[in-house]
């Protein structure tokens, strides 16, 4: 070989990792708080409109608001 020339090996043991019953239930788990996270996101999104609808914009919002907590 040249001084120049490099050299590249591969080394393959013919080992597979297959994922133990510990990591299969905790990335479901983890999907599980994922699924129910967006859900919980997409009610409080669907609230959130149908309250700027009912109340008539965002300032009808914003002034319903303040009288519930005010007491007006």
């Amino acid at each position: 070989m040249k001084a120049t020339e490099t050299t590249r090996t591969r080394v393959n043991t013919g080992v597979t990792a297959t994922p133990t019953v510990e990591e299969r239930i905790s990335g479901s788990t983890i999907a599980a708080f994922f699924a129910g996270s967006a859900l919980i996101g997409l009610w409080s999104m669907a609230a959130m409109v149908g309250g700027l609808v009912t109340a008539g914009g965002p300032v009808g919002l914003v002034k319903g608001f303040t009288q519930a907590v005010l007491g007006v």
